[in-house]
């Protein structure tokens, strides 16, 4: 479902000292040189490959497949059949739509939105709506997770992954820059 709803629930059970499961269905195939982060999912016929690092609460759906040197940050969703080409960025709260493909080396902005079927050639900029073939952008993503959830991604006490600052992203809850 929605994200915002899944990342408040996921820092809800860690603040009253839960800890998530990583979950893998014995369907599925992770390489054992790939990471994953506590509360992510991973659902039958999915693949993950060697060195893809796939964050906390992360959602991997049925049949996905996610290739080598990926990295999925936390609170994602690949949807069922989603296919990313190796050395993919996957930004934090970002969601890729079943079907959906994403070439080598691109990266899919914070709190972006992929459409069903879509193609990716190019980098999709964060807080973004991209569908077609090739992928183009459709409007800017009306949903944001906010500044306390924002705030959130970076803390080690949430997070048994912290990606460095490289892969902070944009930051999700103001408005664009001016240009």
């Amino acid at each position: 479902g929605n994200y915002i709803i899944r990342a408040r629930l996921y820092y809800f059970a860690l603040n009253c000292g839960l800890k998530p499961l990583t979950v893998i269905h014995p369907k599925s195939h992770v390489s054992k040189y790939a990471r994953l982060g506590q509360g992510t999912v991973v659902l039958a016929g999915a693949i993950i490959q060697t060195n893809a690092i796939i964050g906390d609460n992360v959602i991997v759906n049925t049949a996905s497949s996610i290739d080598h040197d990926n990295l999925i940050l936390h609170h994602a969703c690949i949807n069922p059949q989603a296919t990313l080409a190796g050395g993919v960025l996957v930004g934090y709260y970002a969601t890729i739509h079943t079907n959906a493909t994403i070439t080598p080396y691109r990266r899919v902005g914070d709190n972006s939105i992929v459409g069903a079927g879509a193609v990716v050639l190019n980098d999709v900029p964060p807080n973004r709506v991209y569908v077609g073939v090739p992928a183009k952008e459709l409007k800017k993503n009306p949903e944001k997770p906010g500044k306390s959830l924002v705030g959130k991604l970076f803390n080690r006490k949430y997070h048994s992954i912290i990606f460095d600052k490289e892969y902070e992203g944009e930051v999700l809850y103001d408005e664009d820059p001016p240009i």
